[in-house]
């Protein structure tokens, strides 16, 4: 087979255009062991569908649901006064008394900015990414926030909304997947507008385009990864000088997965194979050599192979991984685990269970006395196969499944299982909420579904939020394997940027030096 030409489609182009190196880039990203798996992957995206089945009923539901839950994210989980965004919403307060942002959360923030500018529904969308962007760069000395970074880039998970000073036990750790959870928000964030100066002839690349990149390249991503025996993601650093402890890591699979995606990306951006790439060949191309376990005769990947995950992890790697979204394997596990979340209800309801309440996901949930049968107090929860006592199921697993289903399930009907379900929820107003007038579905208990929680996540809305964007007409699939963070891709759109542009002298692996010098200013 002859060469397959890709590049990394990861904060493209502002930085390959003036540096001119954009053609070498595109040649040398993806290393020669790739390259028969780059011609798999680039058939297997003919196959994602440009449209998916649903009743024009099932159609309005989507956007509704979709364009409610991103001004959720606009109008209150960002604080906009420094354009991070919450960790939570207390859902029956008017105001929120604490403003504490989780990086996690403002990633999917900045996801939801793309979103809502790609359907024309959030104003000033890039102005918002941009300026989120400087200051977690800490960019502006007069801005009045300012956030700790580790040596090696890494950021606090919980930081203060007003401030960016570490909050909680973060004071004391640097979180690596949180981390990720931030850069795959400003890279998707960053190549949709990056896309769209291009299809509107623009003559300079966004400055959100730049910050971005610089966002990305200023995490050493290598850091966090371990090449034993025994393949791992460390999950956390102590101080600043990033100790690290043995009980902190992270064995395949679980959500840690987004780290190496992103950490190859970089190497292949600045052509410099390394770490991330080795640990990719060797645990992640073959999805089928990951842990598994056995659910009701399903497969479903597990981490270490012997505990279930809860499924926004798998989620998360399919919609902020563009190696794993363009996969097949990969989405054929997500239908067998879909089925299996099914089977889970079925089997612990016992026949009692409406077959629309199931999703293992994880935030707010209610504690319950199973005897009396009445809850006992909230707490957070990520739940699987494995550990679900109180009987939480997510309608944001049940979102995040949805082109799964549309792609993998044989024999479907007209329109979609899950949007029927869905509707029948929000008209029997079981697990639907209200903040301030935005009614949205959210997690309850089978138990009793008429029964409230009071927090509202914003890292685990988002799934929902991704599964509806990617069946609205308006955004599709196709968005999410155009901005998330791989390898892989048509590179005449990026060739298209050579024209007419001054293309300064500094190569692309001095821009990644200089990103690590820069690490001094990062305290």
């Amino acid at each position: 087979m002859g060469r397959s030409w890709e590049k990394v489609e990861f904060m493209p182009l502002a930085r390959l255009v003036r540096s001119g190196l954009l053609i070498v880039s595109i040649v040398l990203s993806s290393p020669v062991w790739a390259e028969e798996e780059a011609g798999d992957i680039s058939r297997s995206l003919d196959r994602i569908p440009e449209g998916v089945h649903l009743t024009e009923d099932q159609r309005r539901f989507v956007r509704e649901q979709l364009e409610t839950t991103l001004k959720l994210y606009d109008e209150h989980f960002r604080v906009p006064e420094t354009g991070q965004y919450l960790d939570l919403l207390r859902i029956d307060a008017e105001h929120q008394e604490r403003r504490i942002s989780s990086i996690a959360a403002t990633g999917i923030g900045l996801i939801s900015l793309a979103i809502g500018d790609k359907l024309g529904t959030v104003a000033d969308a890039e102005k918002k990414a941009a300026f989120t962007l400087r200051n977690l760069l800490n960019d502006d000395p007069t801005a009045g926030f300012y956030t700790e970074r580790s040596k090696s880039g890494w950021y606090h998970h919980f930081i203060n909304g007003d401030t960016g000073a570490a909050e909680f036990v973060s004071k004391y750790t640097y979180s690596t997947i949180d981390t990720a959870l931030l850069a795959a928000g400003a890279a998707m964030v960053g190549n949709h507008f990056a896309g769209k100066a291009m299809d509107t002839g623009q003559t300079d690349m966004p400055e959100v385009v730049d910050l971005a990149w610089k966002l990305v390249f200023s995490v050493r991503w290598n850091t966090a990864i371990r090449e034993t025996f025994r393949p791992s993601i460390n999950q956390v650093f102590y101080g600043r000088n990033e100790k690290l402890e043995d009980r902190f890591w992270s064995l395949l699979y679980d959500e840690y997965v987004l780290l190496p995606c992103i950490g190859r990306s970089v190497e292949g951006m600045s052509r410099a194979p390394d770490v991330a790439h080795r640990f990719w060949d060797k645990y992640l191309t073959d999805v089928r050599n990951l842990p598994q376990l056995f659910f009701s005769g399903k497969t479903v990947l597990a981490t270490g192979g012997n505990n279930f995950v809860s499924h926004f992890t798998l989620q998360f790697g399919y919609y902020m991984c563009r190696d794993l979204l363009t996969n097949p394997t990969y989405g054929k596990e997500l239908a067998e685990a879909m089925e299996a979340d099914r089977d889970w209800f079925r089997w612990r309801g016992g026949g009692k269970y409406a077959d629309r309440w199931w999703g293992l996901g994880a935030g707010a949930e209610l504690m319950w006395n199973h005897e009396t049968g009445e809850p006992t107090g909230e707490r957070y929860a990520a739940n699987s196969l494995g550990d679900n006592p109180n009987h939480t199921f997510s309608p944001s697993i049940m979102g995040g499944f949805l082109p799964i289903e549309q792609r993998y399930v044989p024999n479907r009907p007209e329109g979609s299982q899950i949007v029927s379900e869905l509707m029948e929820m929000y008209r029997r107003d079981e697990c639907l909420y209200d903040h301030r007038g935005l009614k949205v579905l959210w997690r309850c208990g089978a138990l009793d579904p008429s029964k409230r929680v009071v927090n509202l996540q914003g890292i685990d809305l988002s799934t929902y939020m991704f599964g509806l964007a990617a069946v609205d007409r308006g955004v599709g699939l196709d968005f999410f394997r155009d901005t998330a963070p791989g390898i892989g891709g048509a590179m005449e759109r990026s060739m298209s940027l050579l024209d007419g542009r001054d293309k300064a002298s500094l190569s692309q692996k001095d821009e990644v030096k200089t990103a690590d010098k820069n690490q001094n200013t990062l305290r």
